[in-house]
């Protein structure tokens, strides 16, 4: 609101007379104040922005007051005819079908985004980030209960240290930040460098910010919308408590199929052919979607069946294209390591 505020007083011939460059050796153009050639476009995209802030922060509104009314009354929608609530529709059965696929399979996305970024350069803060990734990693490996209690936690450290990494980035871009940091820090611009501290042009910067905006995005929709229904998901004993649920279950009264209408009601329907032709649609696309849904699940249990046998070859074949890749002292203990699981393995 305040940069849209002060856009059209810049445009102001007597004030762009007035307007200094520095004042107290702060540059007022880095700040925002200054003239632009094309002002309208400039105070335009403010303006679409600051609109599209309070559509959103109403549409938020809107939806928790929705939210509470809807946890004080919960009431169910009946039909005029007085009939009970229609069956999901494909649509709502489709969309949260992708929301647990989503739910399912969002991590992965996060540890792959997480990956990319700690391999880009060799830089601190992206060490930091590979830090971040190998402790995800190895605590899945060695204990499976305590990554789950420390998923949430870990996920707000991650955001936590991507929104400062950012923010020290794109600081580090004003022209005398720079010589705050060494008088503050006494450390030298190559010591700055090797932390990941550089200034950039308008394009390279971009490209340096895209990535870890890109992952802070991915990590702060995890957090938000698929992280509870992930631990519902990969929780161990789901399975035992459907089962309880199962056999715990007292069974309903028998519904007959003449119940909730009479021959003469349905005598009187009238089903037009758009009706036919949309149920006719709606069992086709059920049948096609319970084909593929069980030739799914046939070759996804197969599929890990295969990994399971075929998981300790892949593992050696990668580690004796890193060894035979790169030559060194180092790989020589790998070739090793190598050479004692396969006398192992046979």
């Amino acid at each position: 609101m305040g940069n849209v505020c002060d856009n059209p007083v810049c445009l102001w011939n007597e004030f762009k007379k007035q307007l200094p460059e520095v004042v107290n050796g702060v540059k007022l153009n880095e700040v925002g104040l200054k003239t632009f050639p094309y002002p309208c476009l400039q105070l335009a995209v403010q303006i679409l922005f600051t609109a599209m802030f309070w559509l959103t922060l109403r549409q938020f509104m809107r939806e928790r007051k929705e939210r509470k009314y809807h946890l004080g009354y919960q009431m169910e929608d009946v039909s005029p005819n007085g009939d009970s609530p229609q069956s999901p529709s494909a649509r709502s059965f489709f969309r949260k079908y992708m929301w647990s696929v989503l739910a399912k399979y969002w991590i992965f996305v996060c540890a792959v985004m997480m990956l990319l970024i700690s391999i880009q350069e060799v830089v601190i803060y992206r060490i930091i980030y590979m830090i971040l990734f190998l402790f995800f990693v190895l605590t899945f490996q060695l204990s499976y209960r305590l990554w789950r209690l420390t998923m949430f936690l870990f996920w707000w450290i991650v955001i936590i240290y991507s929104m400062a990494v950012l923010i020290i980035l794109y600081t580090y871009q004003f022209s005398d930040f720079p010589m705050y940091w060494k008088n503050g820090t006494h450390l030298s611009d190559e010591v700055l460098k090797d932390i990941g501290l550089e200034q950039f042009n308008t394009a390279t910067l971009f490209v340096k910010l895209l990535t870890p905006t890109s992952f802070l995005i991915v990590i702060i929709l995890q957090v938000h919308y698929f992280h509870k229904e992930f631990l519902t998901i990969s929780d161990l004993n789901r399975y035992s408590k459907d089962s309880e649920e199962v056999d715990t279950q007292p069974p309903g009264p028998a519904i007959s199929d003449t119940e909730g209408g009479t021959t003469t009601d349905t005598d009187h329907v009238v089903i037009t052919k758009t009706k036919r032709w949309r149920r006719k649609l709606t069992d086709c696309w059920n049948k096609l979607w319970q084909l593929c849904s069980d030739w799914w699940k046939i070759l996804s249990e197969i599929f890990w069946r295969l990994m399971e046998i075929h998981i300790f070859k892949i593992v050696v074949f990668v580690i004796i294209m890193v060894a035979v890749h790169e030559v060194s002292d180092s790989t020589q203990n790998v070739q090793r390591f190598v050479i004692i699981c396969g006398i192992q393995f046979f």
